[in-house]
């Protein structure tokens, strides 16, 4: 994946079934934006390990294009951005309140559960 510089093309992939995204592009090192993904429904999705591992010429706004992103049912995050400096921003919803996940020295999402 070293070589990919874009996700084009993937706009228009069914992935509302998919459960594990688990190194999906990972050390995709090239990419600046994940726009073309955007809008997949990755509500299925229980594992995002390693997702974007390496991905380290992200933009902020390339990276912020997936904060809409649905992953209440996600269980498994570590190091979904590790060694990629800008990182999405996932909302949660926790006790009837909206609040932002964080991310740790890993690049490891942590759900707010309070």
């Amino acid at each position: 994946l070293q070589s990919i510089t874009n996700l084009e093309g993937l706009e228009n992939w069914n992935v509302s079934a998919v459960s594990d995204f688990s190194a999906a592009f990972d050390n995709a090192n090239k990419i600046t934006t994940l726009g073309a993904i955007e809008n997949w429904n990755v509500s299925s999705g229980t594992n995002f390990s390693s997702m974007f591992y390496g991905a380290n010429k992200l933009t902020a706004e390339g990276a912020s294009t997936i904060n809409g992103w649905n992953l209440k049912n996600t269980a498994t995050f570590t190091n979904m951005f590790r060694n990629v400096g800008n990182k999405p921003t996932f909302s949660f919803q926790v006790n009837g309140e909206t609040k932002n996940g964080t991310w740790d020295s890993n690049g490891t999402l942590i759900v707010p559960t309070e």
